[in-house]
């Protein structure tokens, strides 16, 4: 069982059931795509010290996930490309920056 509903995924706002369906099913689409080299930039992987589960998302945009048991925390953009590592790594942390 879940700690959290899936309501609280999504974005806050009116939301038909068909335009859930639609934005989970872009989502599945872009991650289950063969060749993921061109996204490889769009995930960056921190190390943390915090002690708890943290995390964060905005549907069709980003996920952050903290896993304390293995000491890191994952953040991906779903749509963005990066050119380099870098340029994926200042961009995720202007976000967790503004929100965490």
């Amino acid at each position: 069982m879940a700690d959290f509903s899936l309501s609280e995924l999504r974005i806050p706002g009116p939301e038909t059931p068909s335009k859930v369906l639609s934005e989970i099913r872009r989502t599945q689409k872009r991650l289950t795509v063969k060749n993921k080299k061109p996204k490889i930039n769009s995930l960056t992987i921190f190390k943390t010290k915090n002690k708890g589960f943290h995390f964060f998302h905005q549907m069709d945009e980003f996920i952050f996930l903290e896993l304390p048991q293995y000491g890191i925390a994952l953040f991906y953009f779903y749509k963005k490309i990066f050119e380099t590592e870098k340029d994926g790594y200042t961009e995720a942390r202007k976000v967790i920056d503004k929100v965490y």
